[in-house]
């Protein structure tokens, strides 16, 4: 093709595009707007549902696009050791089934939830693991501003044990405050159980699953969507924990 033919044809697109009207433009979504011979017949979907192909006009510098979901980190092996040794005191009666909402206006929806959790109180020691985590990753990435953390859930999924899709936003049970950053400890080896696997929404919609190495410290935006997908077999243990602060403005 000529330089001449080619500035025709130039031309002519972008007046095929300024002829469309407002509505007509703006119903085309710009995820789409990709040539179709940019396409790969062999693009595969990932487990989690998604295209393992990341196609151009999803990676920029745009700050959606940059958006940084999770901070995670490897606690030190004799850490994990004492917080095993720490959890195994709990006695059965220490366990109780998981509810849905606040303290105050929970309930168990097995619907939405189904798992045991128990208890360990902000004076526990366990939680100078999470306060040091937390303060780590909201310098680095966040800089929410940041008051007090609630006690440490221990949560326990067994076979068919999941929880679906929520948030962990705005369901502090003092009112003046809320969840800003959540934290979760993977306590159990990855060959010790399958399934249980934590997944977010990221800022396209994509499913991401999360690491599942033993000792590993995942910490997010507690408005970030997240789920714990059914344990297919073995048993799931991890620590869950939230810092509070001011409602944002």
């Amino acid at each position: 093709m000529t330089d001449q033919e080619n500035s025709k044809e130039i031309i002519e697109t972008n007046s095929s595009e300024e002829n469309l009207s407002p509505s007509e433009k703006a119903s085309e979504p710009i995820i789409n707007q990709i040539n179709d011979d940019e396409q790969d017949d062999d693009d595969e979907l990932d487990e989690d549902g998604n295209l393992k192909l990341i196609r151009e006009n999803m990676i920029g510098d745009h700050k959606v696009a940059s958006a940084v979901l999770t901070f995670e980190a490897q606690l030190p092996d004799y850490i994990v050791e004492l917080i095993d040794k720490r959890i195994s005191q709990l006695e059965e009666d220490d366990w109780e089934s998981a509810m849905v909402g606040t303290s105050e206006q929970g309930a168990e929806v097995p619907d939405i939830r189904k798992c045991d959790v128990s208890w360990l109180t902000e004076l526990d020691w366990v939680s100078t693991i999470f306060t040091h985590y937390f303060h780590i990753a909201n310098r680095e990435l966040w800089e929410y501003d940041l008051t007090e953390m609630e006690e440490i859930q221990v949560t326990r999924y067994n076979k068919n044990n999941f929880y679906g899709w929520h948030s962990d936003y705005g369901t502090s049970g003092d009112k003046t405050l809320t969840r800003k950053l959540s934290a979760s400890i993977v306590l159990n080896d990855p060959n010790e159980y399958s399934g249980g696997k934590l997944q977010f929404i990221d800022w396209h919609g994509k499913v991401v699953t999360t690491t599942k190495k033993k000792g590993s410290i995942i910490i997010f935006d507690s408005r970030t969507p997240h789920r714990v997908t059914p344990v297919l077999k073995g048993q799931r243990i991890s620590l869950v924990a939230w810092m509070l602060g001011p409602k944002l403005k």
